[in-house]
């Protein structure tokens, strides 16, 4: 891609998608030479030993459609998925009016979240499907900044931030871990928001962004696209600036049937750059159903220092000002359903903080050099608090908020890179 990237306004229309004849291919992977390089390869990583598992499989069922109406123009696609039956790589083979799902390699029951594991995949994938591109699609629960070892409904050892019910002081041993409290419940509005393998022998946790970021050295691809929670948090696209030039990623939860990929694979095989199609294609498909609510972000990797820096002058600017401002900080808008927020709208917090206006356009205009287009419904879900809440405005990046009273989060906030890079909101 090397920064080639044509930012297309056109409307993309959904096209109704009929049913298609999949057909499994015995286990038998063919061998890959230099010659059998092709230009794109789009590579997924399914993580779906958990309650997306079914959601995860209607997504690769939503490729083969595209794949056998004939998306792929002499591309591939590899996708990855580990469920409880156990883990494989598969490639969606166009056989003339039908899809072919052939099992590329076949793996023990593993731990997804593993970042070994996930490397060793990434390494099978290239080897497997050697190109000059790849794009990534990551597709499971995620948590955006937060560290596998933080609980977000446990900010210190006295509080719980339950969304609707500020009595709670307490959880059962069992739901402790990172964004557990909802896990078994059926309920028709799920999201993607949770973020743990629970396959035999795995560790039950997500795997920390900078983990990820060492895991996609292994491709180094043009983009990624989150079909996970969180993932336009600044925080985390900080760490991943350096391993691929482009990030499709929401900053609110994602429902849990995630992106609507047959149209999206039409649109990355007729276009490989044509990124912002993909963000429109998942606005409109979320805005026409009966659960209207997404938001999406296209990021420009190579300019998040721009942006870093134009906040690190805004707070330095305002460091001594009266911090009246927190008193009333839930007034910004947030992106989840907690009682008490961890992802802030970022434009929206620093046009409060800011006290200096050359410092504040400035950052203004380094938003607008990073996030090359943003869009969202007029209502998000959050399944914290089982209900929609306002999007009045969005940025297409969030932002936490770092406070006293939650020592546990202000600590491991406080050591993130870009907390170092772009100074201290408090």
């Amino acid at each position: 891609m090397k920064r080639l990237l044509a930012i297309l306004c056109a409307v993309v229309l959904m096209a109704a998608c009929e049913p298609v004849n999949v057909t499994i291919t015995p286990p038998k992977p063919p061998v890959y030479g230099p010659e059998d390089t092709v230009e794109n390869v789009l590579c997924a990583y399914f993580m779906g030993s958990n309650n997306l598992s079914q959601a995860l499989l209607r997504n690769i069922e939503q490729m083969e459609i595209a794949v056998a109406e004939g998306a792929l123009n002499d591309s591939r696609i590899l996708v990855f998925i580990d469920r409880y039956a156990g883990s494989s790589i598969y490639e969606l083979v166009d056989k003339g009016g039908e899809c072919s799902r052939t099992m590329l390699k076949n793996y023990n029951d593993i731990d997804c979240t593993d970042p070994e594991v996930m490397r060793a995949v990434l390494t099978d994938m290239k080897n497997l499907a050697p190109a000059r591109h790849y794009g990534f699609v990551f597709g499971g629960h995620a948590t955006g900044w937060v560290l596998d070892s933080l609980d977000i409904l446990e900010k210190n050892s006295a509080t719980i931030l339950w969304a609707g019910d500020e009595s709670h002081t307490a959880l059962p041993t069992e739901h402790h871990g990172l964004w557990m409290k909802r896990y078994g419940e059926d309920r028709e509005w799920k999201t993607r928001a949770l973020g743990y393998d629970n396959g035999a022998g795995s560790k039950n946790a997500g795997m920390d962004v900078a983990e990820l970021a060492d895991a996609l050295t292994v491709l180094y691809p043009d983009f990624v696209l989150f079909d996970a929670c969180f993932m336009a948090s600044v925080e985390a696209l900080w760490e991943l600036r350096t391993v691929t030039d482009y990030c499709i990623a929401s900053p609110i939860e994602i429902m849990s049937q995630g992106f609507p990929y047959t149209p999206i694979v039409h649109s990355l095989f007729d276009n490989w750059t044509d990124l912002a199609a993909v963000c429109k294609t998942y606005i409109d498909s979320y805005q026409n159903s009966s659960m209207p609510n997404a938001a999406v972000s296209l990021v420009d990797m190579a300019h998040l220092d721009d942006v870093a820096a134009a906040v690190a002058d805004v707070v330095e600017s305002a460091r001594d000002v009266e911090r009246a401002w927190l008193d009333n900080v839930d007034s910004l808008q947030y992106y989840e359903g907690l009682t008490s927020h961890v992802f802030y709208d970022l434009a929206h917090t620093i046009e409060r903080v800011a006290t200096d206006p050359e410092a504040l356009s400035r950052f203004e205009e380094a938003m607008e050099r990073a996030v090359l287009w943003e869009g969202h419904t007029e209502w998000g879900y959050s399944d914290f608090c089982r209900g929609e809440f306002a999007l009045k405005r969005s940025s297409g990046l969030s932002v936490y908020i770092p406070r006293q009273e939650f020592s546990k989060f202000r600590e491991a906030y406080m050591k993130l890179p870009w907390t170092i890079r772009a100074g201290v909101i408090e």
